[in-house]
């Protein structure tokens, strides 16, 4: 239980709102290698979910979601860093493809890439992986997995559910205990440290959107 909570401070970049830019270009890492996104195995992942209802129309709160840079709703929490910027590295986010290096204020980096960023109605799908973790402490994972569902509730506020989902290496601790290391890991960091942080990010969201006048946020197809 000691080693999976010593885990947490190596996590802060994988659960930000990716689908946000960012304002600070952050150098390329010393030695960084772009790397190829692993397969994601569903079954395999171990999640937690928050949700949270922001007082706007899904239009507002998708517009600020695009507009407010991810290292302003990421600051990290007493444990976990937080997003010290980004590195474009291919297309244009947060379009799907797009893929970029996030930087952490702990010096350490990931890769992040779109895999889905779609409207359908009253809904808004945004869907991206993590992986290329630099921080030793991240050894235990291989990728994340981040789901943003936004739902327009129909009378002025939009349901945000955030899933965030991790894969462990089956040759380190805990992941080499199988459905035990996994249940060890939500409960010791999932459903506590880390919860913690996307509840953080989420209040950022909504305290974002719900500043942000109607008039000033349309909703618009060119998200670069």
């Amino acid at each position: 239980m000691y080693k999976i909570i010593s885990l947490s401070v190596a996590y802060a970049c994988f659960c930000g709102p990716a689908m946000a830019a960012s304002a600070v270009q952050c150098p390329v890492p010393a030695g960084f290698i772009d790397t190829v996104p692993p397969d994601i195995e569903t079954e395999m992942l171990v999640d937690h979910t928050e949700e949270i209802t922001v007082n706007r129309p899904l239009d507002i709160v998708v517009a600020e979601a695009n507009r407010i840079p991810i290292e302003k709703t990421m600051h990290g929490t007493s444990t976990l860093p937080g997003v010290a910027g980004t590195h474009l590295l291919r297309g244009t986010w947060p379009e799907p493809g797009a893929l970029r290096a996030t930087c952490l204020t702990d010096g350490g980096s990931t890769e992040e890439q779109v895999i889905a960023n779609a409207r359908s109605g009253d809904t808004h799908h945004f869907r991206y992986e993590v992986w290329n973790y630099t921080t030793p402490q991240a050894r235990p994972i291989i990728y994340a997995v981040g789901d943003f569902l936004e739902t327009d509730l129909g009378d002025g506020r939009t349901l945000i559910h955030w899933t965030y989902a991790f894969r462990l290496r089956l040759d380190e601790f805990p992941g080499y205990l199988g459905p035990l290391g996994r249940f060890l890991f939500r409960k010791f960091y999932l459903n506590t440290r880390y919860a913690e942080l996307m509840r953080g990010a989420l209040a950022v969201r909504k305290e974002s959107a719900e500043h942000e006048l109607p008039k000033q946020a349309p909703l618009s197809s060119d998200k670069s």
